[in-house]
């Protein structure tokens, strides 16, 4: 039913696969939803051994990336354009820049 009176709202594989990422991070951080005044109320004094449990919990769910995953940055005329060899963009989430003087080596920005 729902599917019928929303024609459209989940079109694509990678819209199914967005909504099946969201509702995993969901089931395995829960809800994470807190004011800055219960946040620093209660991180007062194990604050260090929160943040310890939270930066585990995200490492569960970060992708795994591969060096073909960011080939643009591994490119020889993007190198000298990263800060750090070890913090490179994927290919599939970075922004792809124009340039109006016909360069073409100027698709890359880190």
């Amino acid at each position: 039913m729902m599917r019928s009176q929303r024609y459209g709202l989940v079109a694509t594989q990678d819209q199914y696969k967005l909504i099946y990422s969201l509702v995993e991070e969901f089931l395995i951080c829960g809800d994470t939803v807190t004011s800055l005044h219960n946040f620093i109320s209660s991180h007062a004094g194990a604050m260090e051994k929160e943040c310890e449990k939270e930066f585990a919990t995200v490492n569960q769910i970060k992708p795994v990336l591969s060096q073909g995953d960011c080939a643009g940055g591994h490119r020889l005329d993007n190198r000298n354009k990263n800060r750090s060899v070890l913090v490179l963009p994927p290919d599939i989430h970075r922004p792809y820049i124009t340039s109006f003087q016909g360069n073409d080596c100027t698709d890359y920005i880190n």
